[in-house]
């Protein structure tokens, strides 16, 4: 399926986060809790990925685990290895009170980072049981 167009907020040149539904939604949670900036993240129902938008530069110093930080690109980790199994399904979630176009990068890489310390393991995807 073809990516859907971005929101006309979001600007050029951007950083992509790339992680996980499960750890990506729990730090946004976190990162609007601080009252910091969420803009639009766009999310990839096929393969459970979120792809959240940062303001350029981040990738120079992103270093959160299990996580893939990218200059511009939107595309699944996954799809750029070669034909997969599933295509992508994707849709843009714009919270409602966004004003950036961005994610606030320094609060987000933080909030990430945290997932990994706690006790429910917060990181993956889970599986069917």
């Amino acid at each position: 399926m073809e990516q859907p167009t971005p929101p006309p907020l979001l600007g050029s040149p951007i950083d992509v986060v790339q992680t996980g539904m499960r750890v990506g939604l729990r730090a946004l949670e976190e990162v609007r809790g601080q009252a910091r900036a969420v803009g639009p993240v766009l999310v990839c129902v096929s393969h459970l990925l979120m792809h959240i938008p940062v303001e350029p530069g981040t990738v120079d110093r992103w270093h959160a685990p299990q996580t893939l930080c990218r200059p511009g690109t939107l595309s699944c980790a996954a799809t750029d290895l070669g034909p997969t199994r599933s295509a992508c399904f994707r849709i843009w979630l714009i919270p409602q009170e966004t004003v950036r176009p961005y994610t606030d990068s320094t609060e987000l890489l933080h909030r990430i980072t945290l997932a990994r310390s706690r006790p429910d393991g917060g990181w993956g995807v889970p599986r069917g049981r």
